[in-house]
């Protein structure tokens, strides 16, 4: 059992195959500017994640009409990508929080994952007293105390 999980874990591509269905799914759009919903997903980011490097601004429409408005912030818990959401409330909805969040986390997890690694920055050394943080696009050092 501990292959098949290590497996799906290295496998970008594991539950993509036409066996496996997530009952009503909901399509997640990453919201731009220009979209109407962007505002209020910023409100909750700068809110509720200022500072954060990996934040989603997302929408989820599922397929009875419900759709919800969050931020989703995705970070590093050791080696394994963590993903938590806020959600602008929906009073006719009955889905909760925990709900949404089970059945986007992959996809931002799998979303996360790409932008980590492609991401320009790189910590080099990490201890109690301070950060030391290479910025390979300016080739400089960002000491964090």
């Amino acid at each position: 059992m501990g292959e098949a999980k290590r497996r799906q874990k290295l496998d970008p591509n594991w539950a993509k195959s036409g066996g496996f269905s997530q009952r009503n799914k909901p399509k997640i759009t990453y919201l731009t500017e220009e979209h109407p919903d962007y505002q209020k997903a910023s409100e909750l980011k700068n809110t509720f994640y200022p500072g954060q490097n990996f934040v989603y601004l997302v929408r989820l429409d599922y397929s009875n009409g419900d759709y919800f408005v969050g931020a989703v912030n995705a970070f590093l818990q050791g080696t394994e990508i963590t993903v938590n959401a806020i959600w602008s409330a929906n009073p006719n909805s009955q889905r909760t929080g925990l709900e949404l969040l089970q059945s986007i986390r992959r996809d931002i997890g799998l979303k996360a994952r790409d932008d980590m690694n492609q991401s320009s920055v790189a910590i080099d050394e990490m201890n109690q007293s301070n950060v030391v943080i290479y910025d390979m696009t300016q080739s400089s050092v960002v000491n964090c105390e």
